[in-house]
C-alpha cells in the first residue's frame, strides 16, 4: 500500500514539530497518538513509524497498512492507497500511452 502523504499521516501521529509547539506555548488538541504507541499497537517497530510520518518511507504490506489504520481509528484509504506492481504499473502506463496492453509472448517449447 501507499501512503496517501506524510501531512495526512502526520494529522493522526505526535510529531517533533507538535512537540516543539507545545514547548513554544501553542495550544495543541492532543487528539494526536504518540507513534511508539501507534507502532507497539500495530506490530511494528517505532522506526517504521517514524519514517512514515518523515516521508522516507512511503509503502508498507496491505495488512501493515491496515494495522496503522486500524490502531489510528481510521479508514485504510484515508492513510494508504492500493498500489500496484512494477509490471502492471508498467502495463497500465503503455495501455495509456498506446491504447492496448503489451502482451507478453509465449515462448516455444
Amino acid at each position: 500500500m501507499q501512503l496517501r502523504s506524510k501531512e495526512a499521516f502526520r494529522t493522526f501521529v505526535f510529531t517533533k514539530e507538535d512537540k516543539e509547539a507545545i514547548l513554544a506555548g501553542k495550544p495543541f488538541d492532543g487528539k494526536k497518538m504518540r507513534q511508539c504507541v501507534v507502532a507497539e499497537r500495530a506490530g511494528v517497530s517505532p522506526a517504521f513509524i517514524a519514517h512514515l510520518a518523515s516521508g522516507y518511507r512511503t509503502s508498507c504490506k496491505p495488512e501493515t497498512a491496515q494495522a496503522i489504520a486500524d490502531v489510528l481509528g481510521v479508514n485504510l484509504l484515508v492513510l494508504f492507497e492500493p498500489k500496484m506492481s512494477i509490471s502492471k504499473q508498467q502495463a497500465s502506463d503503455q495501455k495509456q500511452r498506446t491504447g492496448r496492453a503489451r502482451v507478453p509472448m509465449k515462448l516455444a517449447s
